[in-house]
């Protein structure tokens, strides 16, 4: 048609046509990329929406593990509690099977992890932008930030009793004998091993690191217990507020 134009000497229907066939490429061209458009968006948001989905799984997770390690800490609170109100009413230890279980409690090393498989991935892959929403976005990133955080915490923690307190507390009281697993079975060392212990004990500078060392253990237990109980709320209050963005 163009060919022909020009022979007929119709320039300016020449012109109009090849501009309008300009136009027509330009307009599919840009249909195409805005078809593109839309698939791409629709992939992100399908990997957004999948994602979304495996953080609250990995959160339902952390609660689980939380309200696991709250129950061991609560049941080594109330032991650690009983030492302190025996050496309250009596200003001393009677050692016996009861007393060596409490005991036990104030070994006991804190147990946490972090469950943020989802989160390392979008770290790892940086589709961590992916998530549209700012707001769930920045919750997640400190949501998980304060979860490694608290991982140290307790890890510190632990090194300090492994350390420092439990060597001077084994130094005082000889707990080396199965009782104080929770497992105890009875053997003729033990009665001479409790007698001697019960002896130490009575020495008062070995009696007043002992209650030290509990009273420290109480503290601490406290102070982890409460933080457990907060990341149990901002566990909840994350998932709630990406199912809400998932309805």
């Amino acid at each position: 048609i163009r060919q022909n134009l020009l022979m007929e000497n119709k320039t300016g229907k020449y012109f109009k046509y090849a501009i309008g066939e300009i136009v027509l490429v330009v307009i599919g061209i840009l249909i195409a990329l805005q078809i593109n458009s839309w698939y791409g968006k629709q992939v992100n948001n399908a990997k957004q929406e999948k994602y979304l989905e495996s953080i609250v799984n990995d959160l339902n997770q952390q609660l689980i593990n939380l309200d696991y390690h709250l129950n061991e800490e609560n049941d080594n609170l109330l032991d650690i509690q009983k030492l302190v109100s025996i050496y309250n009413k009596n200003k001393r230890f009677d050692l016996n099977d009861t007393t060596l279980n409490y005991f036990g409690s104030v070994f006991d090393r804190t147990t946490f992890l972090a469950n943020r498989p989802t989160y390392t991935q979008l770290l790892s892959t940086g589709d961590i932008g992916l998530i549209n929403n700012a707001e769930i976005r920045d919750e997640i990133v400190k949501y998980y930030q304060d979860i490694e955080r608290r991982e140290l915490v307790v890890q510190k923690n632990n090194d300090v009793k492994d350390l420092v307190i439990n060597p001077i507390f084994l130094k005082n009281i000889d707990l080396t004998y199965p009782s104080i697993t929770k497992s105890f079975k009875m053997n003729e060392t033990y009665p001479r091993q409790l007698e001697q212990t019960n002896i130490n004990l009575l020495q008062k500078d070995i009696l007043f690191e002992t209650v030290n060392i509990i009273k420290v253990k109480l503290l601490s237990t406290q102070a982890i217990i409460q933080w457990f109980e907060e990341d149990k709320k901002r566990t909840l209050d994350l998932i709630d507020l990406i199912n809400n963005e998932l309805k």
